[in-house]
């Protein structure tokens, strides 16, 4: 599988990179195949891959046996069916317009309908002289009007018949046009026609993300890369507190809160629900931005209200930062305490002069970027 790893993505307005975004740009760019098999099809690699899934690369003929294996290609055709799974018809988003027809396989191509002929008139396709033949082959202008050369090995009967009166409903009306090149189009955006960028917005929307509550790391540039990915390990809830530590059967003389004492240690308890840390949450940000943070029992909870005030155009990168120093401190002198490079309680730790410095700090450079 193509693997992407890009460590200069840019993604919102924070710039640097987005994490959670690697596996979308991954699904992107090999969805990207999809496209290029359309587009060139002409070129070597699609004559090889056609001649080893098929005229249709496995990709329009619902690719379950193809997606099934571990090829380079088979994850390619597996792609397309995990971006339907979200809600996104993109399987079926490539549409052949018919311009000279003389690049379009009248059986094989889904240049009429959303399959190809082939799919929907199986019998028909059985009877057919040249299942190969383009579009432009399977007639002929007389004068200005257009007639379609239907051949068969021998005569349509029985359900053949009503097959063949769908398939001339379908072809009433549709011919080729002079001097215009067949062309493809993205269903998704057939204005600006596909791109990997608006792919990815698509999956992002279809996901729900874009917000800090979902998961997707907001990488602030206002602060150093280590505070970034600690909010992003916290988000994801995978730093190492007592509880987490004791199920992977790490010997621990207690699960307790090393701050408290009396409640187990997890990753909501040792960022906000300790009482010592509490007490901060409200000293600090109730203070300065008359929010009740303290009242947030869960780390989701908390990314609400990082929602709410981050999305500010004035002083949102400032109150990100803030917020996310503080849970970085809490969590280093947390660290020090535990491994006894600490005395102090964290009141005494986190006294106002320190904070305000941490504070001063960055939301300087949050106002300057």
């Amino acid at each position: 599988m193509l693997i992407i790893i890009d460590t200069n993505l840019s993604r919102g307005g924070g710039g640097g990179l987005n994490v959670d975004s690697l596996k979308d740009l991954n699904q992107d760019l090999l969805a990207k195949w999809w496209w290029r098999f359309h587009e060139e099809s002409n070129a070597l690699w699609v004559k090889v891959i056609r001649s080893i899934f098929g005229e249709g690369g496995g990709l329009m003929e619902g690719g379950d046996g193809v997606s099934k294996g571990s090829s380079v290609w088979s994850n390619i055709v597996k792609v397309g069916r995990e971006i339907d799974d979200m809600g996104i018809q993109f399987s079926k988003s490539i549409e052949e317009v018919v311009g000279n027809a003389e690049n379009i396989k009248f059986w094989e191509d889904s240049w009429l309908i959303d399959e190809s002929l082939k799919s929907r008139f199986g019998r028909l396709y059985q009877l057919e002289v040249h299942k190969n033949i383009l579009i432009a082959e399977k007639g002929e202008y007389v004068g200005d009007d257009w007639r379609w050369n239907l051949e068969w090995r021998r005569e349509p009967r029985g359900r053949e018949i009503g097959e063949l009166e769908d398939l001339q409903s379908l072809l009433r009306g549709v011919l080729p046009k002079r001097g215009i090149v067949d062309r493809n189009v993205w269903r998704l955006d057939p204005t600006n026609g596909f791109s990997v960028k608006s792919l990815m917005s698509l999956i992002e929307e279809a996901r729900g993300r874009g917000s800090v509550t979902r998961g997707s790391t907001i990488w602030l540039n206002v602060v150093p890369k280590k505070i970034c990915i600690f909010v992003w390990h916290s988000k994801l809830r995978r730093i190492p507190v007592r509880v987490k530590l004791a199920k992977k059967r790490i010997n621990l003389h207690s699960v307790l809160c090393p701050r408290c004492g009396y409640e187990e240690e997890t990753v909501d308890h040792a960022l906000l629900n300790c009482t010592k840390v509490k007490s901060l949450w409200n000293n600090i940000i109730g203070r300065w931005w008359k929010l009740k943070c303290g009242e947030c029992r869960s780390l989701e909870e908390l990314w609400d209200v990082c929602n709410q005030w981050g999305s500010s155009e004035k002083g949102g990168k400032r109150w990100l930062a803030t917020v996310w120093c503080i849970l970085y401190q809490i969590w280093s002198e947390r660290n020090r305490l535990v491994f006894g490079q600490l005395n102090n309680s964290l009141d005494e730790i986190f006294v106002t002069p320190q904070i305000s410095k941490l504070y001063i700090s960055y939301s300087q450079r949050a106002t300057s970027d």
